[in-house]
């Protein structure tokens, strides 16, 4: 039924977007302003979207809340054509009333938009200001946050002073237990002392114990996954266990997260030097394993015929060897083959040029990026390696400024920039090809990778944040989606999928974390929203989703007994690892 109601909103919402389709002429590709600048005074198309806008706001009352008849007046009469059919199924799923203060939020942040496109940067903070939420910050969601980090013992509680001086000691006297078992202590209870961390996996390293070394380091970069020292720290965990590219991508990770740090330009350096390791370390295993990875590959597809099963055995080498625009370009185009693409060339100009603002200020022009959009309704995008982002159709229908969609696309950028997915198919491309076929393979290999995901997805919040910043939007975008997203899971009716929980961070925390980030980091919320513009997108985009609906299954709507569970493919089951 959830499926059914989906689409019949979808075809609402594009008969009443009929007359804004009818603008879209007007919209060109392209038209945002050089990135990272502030955005020039001629935007044709954008400016002409936000006075269509601000003219229709201005024909409706604003005092009052509009009626059901207003409403359906504003949208246009349907015909009796229209109504034969499906009126008794279309009116109950009919877009209730906005309130009024979403209705004046609306047409504030347009007025916002008009004057920062025209330049008056002024007047646009302050309608941007009135237009967005005063309880931006409530104390009690601090409480629910790790402290924030420190290295000097000199800052240490009386408490933490105790299990430092008595990990010290254990070290002078040589009695590791002692040491091992303050410093569990002190992690435990202090984490935010980052030298902590640092001295009791150096301490497990010594003893021999590197797994739970590297373990230590993890853990404390999920709290704090920006925290230079750590990072530091990790790098030469990674090269003590000739983890050569996961070495690499610890150091591309720092310079990204710590561009301006005295070491960034040494890690960017180190980074390429244990790349060169890691490719001659993955020649040899080529050379012996070759034959035995193109068997186990073809027996694979055999068995499941998943698309990924002959690259990720037979190619998977070889494409290391080539890098991560190797990887991304032959994922993205079994992914183009294997889905429904959008095609609207309006709304595709759109996603990609906001893409490119985004990934110019990336930091990585060593990446092929590329964007696309999925005929899917669901809120969702995910990230390949080599800078190749998908969006679903829905993440267009569901946010509601070009903000919001930057702030998704910049998360995913950042997956790509970090490196996570090439580190992710590094790390099950040998394991997958059995994993494939054998029973449960596909969750032994989530349950591997969710140690991972934490640690990578609140990287990608903080570097997409600074993507989404640097390129002048609202630096809120993510954080808005995110209110968005964990709405939708409270309004879902259904038990989340095991492998989402175990992978991502809970909705309702992170809504708290991207609101901290934004405040600690000092980001600017009062930047271009995009509200107008992005309205006109969303009625191309309906309308076109709704037409494949229709066409992919015409005669569900009618039958009550018809399945409420979207079947999954076997690529989505693929990419999901990938996925936001």
């Amino acid at each position: 039924m959830k499926s059914v109601i989906k689409r019949l909103k979808l075809l609402f919402l594009a008969v009443m977007s009929g007359l804004i389709v009818l603008v879209m002429s007007a919209w060109a590709a392209g038209s945002l302003p050089a990135l990272g600048q502030t955005p020039a005074v001629n935007q044709p198309a954008a400016a002409t979207a936000v006075e269509t806008a601000a003219a229709k706001e201005s024909e409706s009352p604003t005092e009052a809340e509009p009626t059901p008849e207003s409403t359906e007046a504003e949208a246009g009469e349907p015909t009796e054509a229209d109504s034969t059919e499906s009126d008794s199924a279309a009116k109950p799923e009919a877009q209730p009333p906005v309130s009024e203060a979403v209705r004046i939020r609306r047409k504030l942040l347009i007025q916002g938009d008009r004057a920062y496109l025209a330049g008056n940067m002024a007047e646009a903070e302050a309608l941007y200001r009135q237009a967005k939420d005063q309880t931006w910050l409530l104390p009690a969601q601090f409480a629910r946050l790790p402290p924030a980090p420190f290295s000097d013992e000199a800052l240490l509680s009386p408490g933490a002073g105790v299990y430092w001086r008595e990990a010290n000691q254990g070290i002078a006297t040589g009695r590791s237990p002692q040491t091992l078992v303050a410093l569990a202590l002190l992690t435990s209870e202090y984490p935010a002392f980052t030298q902590g961390h640092i001295l009791y996996a150096n301490t497990l390293r010594s003893a021999g114990r590197l797994e739970e070394a590297t373990a230590v380091l993890d853990q404390a970069l999920t709290l704090y996954p920006a925290q230079p020292d750590l990072l530091l720290a990790q790098v030469d965990m990674r090269m003590a266990r000739s983890q050569w590219l996961e070495a690499a991508i610890a150091s591309r990770q720092f310079v990204a997260l710590n561009s301006n740090h005295p070491a960034a330009a040494a890690q960017a350096e180190l980074a390429k030097e244990n790349l060169d390791r890691f490719q001659g370390q993955t020649r040899s295993v080529i050379n012996n394993r070759a034959i035995a990875n193109i068997f186990t590959g073809v027996l694979g597809y055999a068995f499941t015929g998943s698309i990924f099963g002959p690259i990720t055995a037979a190619q998977s080498g070889l494409m290391l060897l080539q890098g991560e625009n190797a990887i991304g370009a032959q994922y993205a185009s079994q992914v183009q083959r294997q889905l429904p693409m959008l095609q609207n060339s309006e709304a595709l100009g759109y996603v990609r040029g906001m893409g490119s603002r985004l990934a110019a200020v990336t930091g990585r022009r060593d990446l092929d990026y590329e964007f696309f959009v999925i005929l899917d309704p669901g809120l969702n995008a995910f990230a390949l390696p080599g800078g190749k982002v998908f969006v679903n159709a829905g993440a267009i229908l569901d946010t509601h400024s070009e903000a919001e969609l930057a702030g998704l696309i910049a998360h995913e950028l950042s997956h790509s920039v970090l490196s996570h997915g090439f580190q992710i198919a590094t790390q099950g491309n040998l394991s997958s090809s059995l994993a494939q076929y054998l029973p449960y393979g596909g969750l032994i290999n989530t349950v591997f990778l969710s140690g991972y995901s934490r640690q990578m997805e609140r990287q990608a919040d903080i570097v997409g944040t600074q993507i989404l910043a640097a390129a002048g939007y609202a630096a809120d975008g993510l954080h808005n989606v995110m209110i968005t997203l964990n709405q939708q899971s409270l309004e879902d009716d259904s038990p989340r999928a095991p492998s989402w929980i175990s992978t991502h961070p809970n909705p309702e925390d992170r809504v708290t974390y991207l609101k901290t980030l934004v405040e600690r980091g000092g980001y600017n919320r009062y930047a271009y929203e995009g509200v107008a513009s992005h309205e006109e997108i969303q009625a191309a985009v309906a309308l076109e989703l709704a037409a494949y609906d229709a066409k992919q299954k015409p005669d569900e709507d009618s039958d009550p007994a018809a399945s409420t569970e979207e079947p999954r493919t076997d690529l989505f089951d693929a990419v999901e690892r990938f996925n936001w």
